[in-house]
């Protein structure tokens, strides 16, 4: 299963996210599902590029794509559409309008 996140100047809310996110991984292989992570910059101009390395760098099947500048939230879609290796494919933002945590309930 593939999550595809889209960040645009997330860098206020990644931490919670990340913590939020590795719960859910965590679960899912607990499962029997493998996951694999799509963090999809959108062009951000804080320090999203700067958090979403650092968590690829520390955490496997982790990948950070970069759009050169902001292209909108149908165009992380697309790419992450493109990205993805599995047959599942999950969006969850970055924000935290909903928790996370919540992903597991969908499968």
């Amino acid at each position: 299963m593939t999550i595809a996140t889209p960040c645009y100047n997330e860098s206020e809310s990644l931490p919670i996210y990340f913590e939020r996110i590795q719960h859910v991984r965590t679960r899912l292989e607990r499962l029997q599902w493998q996951t694999e992570l799509i963090l999809i910059d959108d062009g951000s101009r804080d320090n999203t590029p700067l958090l979403l390395d650092h968590f690829a760098h520390v955490h496997p099947h982790t990948v950070v794509v970069r759009h050169p500048r902001n292209l909108g939230y149908g165009a992380t879609i697309k790419t992450a559409f493109a990205m993805a290796k599995t047959e599942w494919v999950v969006f969850v933002d970055a924000d935290s309008n909903y928790d996370q945590r919540l992903t597991r309930n969908l499968l």
